[in-house]
């Protein structure tokens, strides 16, 4: 009887464990906004096409603000190209941003990491978003990101601008 009882005491930890660990995954979910992200504009032609960036070309986006509890502590950016994907990880947040982390993963399985990337004309609006906020639109040149190396800048400056609605949880 003693081997019983101690086997369905340990079913029942079991139990509860997987059970705590389902409910802190649900709590854990990430508040984000998604939508379509457009490049609105690009500082050369030429330089942009060479690297697959046109004026026109969209990307599903996905940004996970940090005023929202439980994102995390600086704002998040990410786009899905059909070729390639990136994320912009500014120091906090991406409202008025100057610089940040910049990946991007190319359609080549390639993958570059630029540190202190060069943004500009960064809005995000509302700036601060709450989980109340319906859509965020955001705009954001990021300069010489789509480049062959991070020595060897792309000369392709792109604007995207996009409006992002609530998913739901």
């Amino acid at each position: 009887m003693g081997r019983e009882f101690a086997m369905n005491r340990a079913l029942v930890l079991c139990g509860a464990f997987a059970l705590v660990c389902v409910a802190s995954s649900a709590q854990a979910a990430f508040k984000v906004w998604q939508g379509d992200l457009f490049i609105t504009a690009v500082n050369n032609q030429a330089a942009c096409a060479a690297v697959n960036m046109n004026v026109g070309d969209f990307a599903r986006g996905v940004f996970r603000p940090k005023s929202v509890a439980g994102n995390g502590r600086s704002d998040l950016l990410a786009w899905y190209f059909g070729r390639s994907a990136g994320q912009i990880a500014p120091a906090s947040a991406l409202n008025a941003a100057t610089s940040a982390t910049v990946r991007i993963i190319y359609g080549s399985a390639g993958f570059l990491q630029f540190n202190n990337a060069v943004l500009s004309g960064v809005t995000v609006n509302p700036a601060a978003p709450t989980t109340s906020t319906p859509t965020v639109t955001i705009t954001v040149t990021a300069h010489d990101v789509y480049s062959s190396s991070t020595t060897t800048p792309s000369g392709c400056d792109i604007t995207f601008t996009g409006t992002l609605a609530k998913r739901p949880i």
